[in-house]
């Protein structure tokens, strides 16, 4: 399987669209799936998506943002979320070259 990291563009950060791309497990992550696409179009978190790149369907993606943490900056990981389908698998070729 080949792979592909995607910065999403402003088209592709409405609910609609990002979920047809993304597999959900159940109401409850598409819920937030759709709170954080809306976060992600104005600009208060950044996604990071990896993709099939065959069909750009959305494997895996997380969701950061800038905060504070005792007066000093922080990054925060808002959202981790995995395709129902490719929870629990290792894909050999993400793995670093060290540990095959």
């Amino acid at each position: 399987m080949a792979f592909e990291i995607i910065k999403p563009s402003q088209s592709f950060l409405h609910p609609q669209v990002f979920l047809k791309k993304m597999a959900c497990a159940n109401n409850h992550e598409e819920n937030f799936c759709s709170q954080l696409i809306k976060r992600a179009a104005k600009n208060q978190v950044r996604l990071h998506i990896l993709a099939d790149s065959s069909d750009l369907r959305i494997i895996s993606f997380i969701a950061i943002s800038a905060s504070e943490l005792i007066n000093s900056p922080c990054v925060t990981i808002d959202y981790l979320l995995t395709s129902p389908t490719h929870r629990g698998v290792v894909f050999k070729e993400l793995l670093r070259t060290s540990q095959r």
